[in-house]
């Protein structure tokens, strides 16, 4: 998207990670990311998986509607999920850090896409791997 429909540029995505458990220690204030990956490791297809984002974000100017959209990366299909997330980020100079839970619903086994976007700006995007396996990756158990 140009920077026109902003009225200024978009968004910087300085980091965005895919974990297990992202937690935030209430004095410090400061993010514990545990258990990155970039697969996903269940006995059957299709397999309902919740996933914890992490990002950081800065050159924000105000209320900011954050899409989360996962795709097929080999497809043309549609998303498979897209959640929309308003936040108030006033302040272009901060570094604003958020993490945002999505429940996803994998088809099949393949290569996917999560992508963070603003508007229709993509900002930032992860690849994914969803595989088959005997003994599924924890906290992957089918659901």
């Amino acid at each position: 998207m140009p920077a026109e429909r902003f009225g200024h540029p978009p968004p910087i995505v300085q980091s965005m990670i895919l974990a297990d458990g992202i937690h935030q220690d209430p004095s410090t204030k400061k993010w514990y990311i545990l258990g990155t990956h970039s697969i996903v490791a269940v006995s059957k297809f299709p397999a309902s998986i919740p996933l914890r984002l992490y990002m950081a974000i800065t050159e924000t100017h105000g209320l900011t509607t954050l899409r989360i959209r996962i795709i097929e990366v080999d497809e043309d299909q549609g998303p498979i999920h897209e959640s929309a997330h308003t936040v108030d980020l006033p302040d272009p100079t901060r570094v604003w850090e958020m993490t945002f839970g999505v429940a996803v619903t994998f088809p099949a086994p393949g290569n996917y896409r999560i992508q963070l976007m603003a508007g229709e700006e993509l900002l930032r995007e992860l690849r994914l791997k969803a595989a088959v396996s005997a003994q599924p990756s924890p906290p992957f158990q089918d659901v």
